[in-house]
């Protein structure tokens, strides 16, 4: 990944090709927000065994630098889908260059746990790839 960019992938009950499709699908559909004209790719997943035929995550490109808004965008728009889903069980897990990730569920979140998420990926985004 490059500066700037999170890796997404879609874990849990439920996670399969059709489930990543859908995903990459409401990201694109984010316009209003300025989300889905960021660029974005679909990479085959790395760990290896693909799990339920998911063979794909989805690397989103925020940028670099006054990323804030966009951030909080991207967590409350992979919240909402998430919601949308009808396995319950389903998670996205948003990876980070320096190896640091959030996990995010369909279930209830408050404003504190959202601006956690956020500083965290913040806090990725610029890294050169080191750890920590």
């Amino acid at each position: 990944m490059e500066p700037g960019e999170v890796l997404i992938s879609v874990e849990g009950a439920g996670a399969n090709a059709d489930a990543v499709g859908a995903l990459d699908a409401w990201l694109a559909g984010e316009r209003e927000q300025g989300l889905g004209d960021r660029p974005r790719r679909t990479v085959p997943r790395d760990d290896g065994e693909p799990v339920q035929g998911l063979l794909a995550d989805i690397v989103v490109n925020l940028g670099t630098g006054a990323a804030t808004g966009l951030v909080g965008v991207l967590l409350r728009s992979l919240h909402s889908h998430l919601r949308n889903q009808p396995d319950p069980d389903r998670t996205l897990t948003v990876r980070l260059r320096d190896g640091g990730a959030v996990t995010l569920t369909g279930r209830d979140m408050d404003q504190g746990q959202f601006e956690a998420m956020a500083l965290r990926i913040l806090q990725g985004l610029d890294t050169d790839g080191r750890p920590g």
